[in-house]
């Protein structure tokens, strides 16, 4: 109004937290309606120490790394994280995680709806086991390094083990067995390009 913010709305936020909150977005556009009165005065300030003060509260949101590695592998995890929401998000899928050939997780990911029971350390022990145990048969059998192995349980339960191209690192999904096995198939194929590109 006349050049000033006079209220602002976001989600539950209202007045300057609802402000606050919209100069910390990423991108974004704007749209406008002349002419509009707002609803109520909810922000008393001149825009100048708004912006100021929005601007101060952005700085200290982002994190402060102590060096660059320390940037990269917090990138890295987030990246790690999108690609393991795509998978979990698939219908049935218990858990996913990424490991490298020794059992240790990159990052792990388990259904909060599930009533999976183990921790990813206990996961990583067994799938460090079974890992040997598979190329203990390719040596006897003198055949390459497995790609991809798959598990069906008794108990409906699919456990699905995938080389990521071009590493030394692993996909593995547990899933209900009633999953759709070329859906995840297709989704995992597309993720583990991406994985290799980040690993």
């Amino acid at each position: 109004s006349e050049g000033n913010i006079v209220h602002a709305e976001c989600n539950d936020y209202e007045g300057k937290d609802a402000l606050y909150e919209m100069l910390g977005w990423e991108g974004g556009s704007f749209s406008t309606e002349r002419g509009k009165r707002p609803p109520k005065e909810t922000i008393y300030e001149g825009w100048q120490s708004l912006l100021l003060e929005g601007m101060r509260r952005v700085d200290e949101s982002k994190p402060i790394y102590k060096n660059k590695l320390d940037q990269e592998r917090d990138i890295r995890g987030q990246k790690f994280d999108i690609i393991l929401g795509k998978l979990l998000n698939i219908k049935g899928v218990i858990l996913v995680a990424i490991f490298n050939a020794e059992g240790f997780p990159h990052a792990s990911k388990i259904n909060d709806k599930s009533n999976f029971k183990f921790s990813i350390k206990e996961i990583a022990l067994v799938f460090s086991n079974l890992l040997k145990q598979v190329e203990l048969v390719g040596e006897d059998l003198s055949l390459d390094r497995a790609q991809e192995i798959t598990i069906e349980f008794e108990n409906n339960a699919l456990l699905i083990i995938t080389k990521i191209p071009e590493k030394e690192d692993y996909l593995i999904i547990l899933s209900d067995s009633a999953i759709n096995l070329g859906v995840i198939r297709m989704e995992t194929k597309k993720q583990k390009r991406e994985l290799s590109t980040i690993i």
